[in-house]
């Protein structure tokens, strides 16, 4: 059984986002499939967050922004997955977790 959500996403950011998952064979639900998964493998969210500092400016809050997303970035390319890897959790996702 699958459960239908509907989420609300900007309409350039999902065009811009198709252009990049059409060519790989994934679809926007491949992608939030896998997120989710993530999400219950970790037990948390692959990334932090946090509530603002109030105090904070938005230039503040830029500065943070990108040196989080930096930090995260080095930590996701420490690691890495075969092809085969990505290949079989996508067939995973999309036909049971014991589909071979």
């Amino acid at each position: 059984m699958v459960a239908i959500d509907a989420i609300h996403v900007e309409p350039q950011i999902k065009q811009e986002v198709e252009k990049i998952l059409t060519p790989l064979g994934l679809s926007t639900s491949d992608v939030i499939n896998a997120l989710f998964n993530h999400i219950v493998l970790r037990g948390g969210l692959p990334f932090e967050v946090r509530t603002p500092e109030k105090t904070c400016t938005e230039a503040t809050h830029s500065a943070k922004f990108v040196a989080a997303m930096e930090k995260y970035q080095k930590e996701v390319a420490s690691v890495v997955y075969t092809e085969d890897e990505v290949l079989a959790d996508i067939m995973a996702l999309r036909y049971g977790k014991n589909h071979v």
